[in-house]
């Protein structure tokens, strides 16, 4: 029996160094990784690097790139024209209700929370809005309320394409991997790029709290350009026109220069810096407009009503704002009571 042992440990101890040494040859002759074309910052579990908060949601999985490759990918619908539609998200179940001012409601900010049965109509009806403008691609924040609404708006378009959430760089040319027997797989799907650089404004400290439990006098906080919301997390409008406009120059002003149209789905205060900067404020006219918002919606430069398209034509470097029908209109101002 002691015989015995001895032999089986012995063959444990022989077995274990066996596996040693072939594990060690195999990582000396594994292939180096192959550079990536493009720098993940996405997930906070990502095992490279981690994007800093509050940009990132934990659970995501998309991408901030960072290249200086041009964006030569998928040829224009034929009347595109390069339109830039910027569409924020439909009512979230924490906004503020504009014909229930008074009833409690929350910052929503980088909270992930879905639409309300308002939102939802809100979405369809950006979609009517849309169903006959061509679209070539989209560019979407991580949470799932403009997620929502792309899908929602785009399920009536005339085109009938789908849209698809791509987690590569839009630097590469979608391939839909998982889509098999499919030659050209753009005839009825539509990219939509998922980034953190679109989500909605950290609201710091106030996120989720009650609006009967927030303290006295937040619009300077909320409307002017550089006062951050309480909080180690908290962003004023100048954190995201830092985050936002350089993913704007680099992915999607691009392709509204070789003439296609793009749709970026997105949040109020996203929408409201990306607006300041291609219409070339400065911090003093934005503060002013943020206050002609609630005071003055009529005219208000920087509404940005749930559900409501705002359109721009680009035009040799500049941004043309398109002129809003009478129903948009009514609708931007009679939603542009407080909601966030």
């Amino acid at each position: 029996m002691k015989e015995l042992a001895v032999c089986t440990a012995v063959g444990i101890c022989v077995g274990l160094y066996v596996q040693h040494v072939r594990l060690g040859r195999e990582k000396e002759v594994a292939p180096p990784r192959a550079p990536s074309k493009f720098i993940r910052k996405a997930s906070v579990t990502c095992e490279f690097c981690c994007a800093p908060e509050p940009h990132i949601l934990p659970h995501s999985h998309s991408m901030v790139w960072e290249d200086d490759q041009p964006l030569t990918y998928v040829a224009k619908h034929a009347e595109s024209s390069g339109r830039l539609i910027l569409m924020r998200h439909g009512q979230s179940v924490w906004n503020r209700k504009p014909d229930r001012p008074d009833e409690t409601w929350r910052y929503a900010g980088t909270v992930d929370i879905p639409l309300s049965d308002v939102g939802i109509q809100e979405a369809l009806q950006a979609g009517e809005s849309l169903q006959h403008i061509p679209l070539d691609m989209v560019f979407c924040s991580q949470m799932d309320r403009a997620r929502a609404t792309v899908s929602l708006a785009l399920s009536i378009h005339d085109s009938g394409r789908t849209p698809i959430i791509v987690y590569n760089s839009p630097l590469d040319q979608p391939d839909f991997e998982d889509l098999y027997d499919v030659e050209d797989p753009s005839t009825f799907a539509i990219p939509v790029y998922v980034t953190p650089a679109l989500n909605e404004r950290n609201f710091g400290s106030l996120q989720g709290v009650p609006s009967t439990h927030h303290p006295k006098n937040l619009a300077p906080v909320r409307n002017e350009f550089n006062r951050k919301f309480p909080g180690n997390k908290g962003e004023s409008c100048a954190d995201i026109e830092a985050r936002v406009m350089p993913f704007f120059r680099a992915f999607i002003e691009p392709q509204l220069a070789a003439g296609k149209n793009v749709l970026v789905s997105t949040h109020g205060f996203v929408l409201r810096t990306i607006m300041k900067s291609l219409e070339a404020m400065d911090e003093d006219i934005f503060n002013a407009q943020m206050k002609l918002e609630k005071s003055n919606p009529s005219e208000c430069r920087l509404l940005a009503p749930t559900g409501v398209p705002i359109m721009y034509d680009y035009c040799d470097g500049a941004f043309v704002p398109v002129p809003q029908s009478r129903r948009d209109r009514a609708k931007s101002i009679a939603r542009s009571a407080p909601t966030y």
